[in-house]
């Protein structure tokens, strides 16, 4: 707000809109100590930076400390840092804000993590003058390697996902997880994955328990047929981890008056190819590749024009919502 002084001198004064609730941030959130502090600190300077009358002033600091005891500051807490608020915007007036010169140089050690690595750094940070009189003004900076993790060395090797059947060991997708009613049924790396005459290959660095995936089902009955073109294979997309959407395919393998098979093309085809086995048993899943979430449409329509899946397979199920 301006006005003109007796003096014809400017006067201003702090703004408030009407609709302004005067609402700060409580005290009962989960916060650090010091961000309350700073909310504080920083609405007195500002109310003193923009009044250039002193009663206006006091005025103001008056309304904005009853505001903050609303949001459950104390009143203790808010006179001491009255004067402080004071203090610091009378100094900024008479001497301005000091430039601190930049610091360019940099002195950084590269270590590999360990325990002892605090201990390190509190020794280094104690001799820091002596660095910085051989080395003049420079900041003193760690660079922590950690060691691999057992994951990134064993379970995300990609050497992982080049087994072949003349493999040692057998990879397959589990997630380990209790009572995981998808990981039985995955694919293992020593099976070869047939669709309409074409191998597919999966992922083996990947899990049931991860999500934005393109995934595979493949009917067992169906696929002992001797034809080489056969109505068995699924191929979908998700973005909820692969466990949590084969649940909801799960759930639909059940006659009931709703129809509920008929919202899943799995369900729909153990109904009208072998209903005496009606159970999502009878497939072998897999998960064929990870990708962004915006890619996932077109990357299973890929898949289901290479294999064919939508002329010779159950992709061609259409399915009730």
């Amino acid at each position: 707000e301006l006005s003109l002084g007796e003096n014809n001198n400017i006067d201003y004064r702090l703004f408030k809109k009407e609709t302004d609730a005067r609402l700060y941030l409580n005290t009962d959130s989960f916060h650090p100590n010091h961000v309350f502090k700073s909310v504080v600190f920083s609405q007195m300077i500002r109310v003193i930076k923009r009044n250039s009358q002193d009663h206006t002033c006091v005025e103001d600091l008056e309304e904005l400390k009853e505001d903050l005891m609303k949001s459950g500051h104390k009143e203790g807490t808010l006179t001491e840092t009255e004067p402080e608020a004071v203090l610091r915007s009378i100094e900024h007036d008479l001497y301005g804000r000091e430039e601190k010169k930049p610091i360019t140089d940099k002195v950084v050690f590269s270590v590999k993590f360990f325990k002892e690595v605090t201990e390190l750094r509190k020794l280094v940070h104690s001799t820091s003058e002596d660095i910085k009189q051989l080395c003049g003004d420079v900041q003193i900076l760690f660079a922590l390697r950690k060691q691999p993790s057992i994951g990134n060395t064993v379970v995300r090797n990609r050497k992982l996902s080049s087994c072949s059947e003349t493999d040692s060991f057998t990879v397959s997708q589990n997630c380990g997880g209790r009572g995981c009613a998808t990981c039985p049924q995955l694919f293992n790396s020593n099976e070869v994955i047939t669709v309409n005459g074409l191998d597919l290959t999966l992922d083996f660095r990947l899990t049931c328990k991860d999500s934005n995936i393109i995934y595979v089902a493949q009917c067992q009955i169906c696929n002992k047929l001797p034809q080489s073109l056969k109505d068995d294979t699924y191929f979908g997309q998700t973005v909820s981890p692969f466990h949590i959407r084969m649940n909801g395919h799960r759930n639909k393998f059940k006659i009931d008056n709703e129809l509920s098979f008929e919202k899943s093309a799995l369900s729909m085809h153990c109904f009208l190819a072998h209903k005496s086995d009606f159970t999502m048993g009878v497939f072998k899943l897999g998960v064929v590749r990870k990708v962004r979430p915006t890619a996932l449409d077109r990357e299973e329509s890929i898949l289901i024009s290479k294999f064919r899946t939508n002329i010779f397979g159950l992709n061609r199920i259409v399915v009730t919502r």
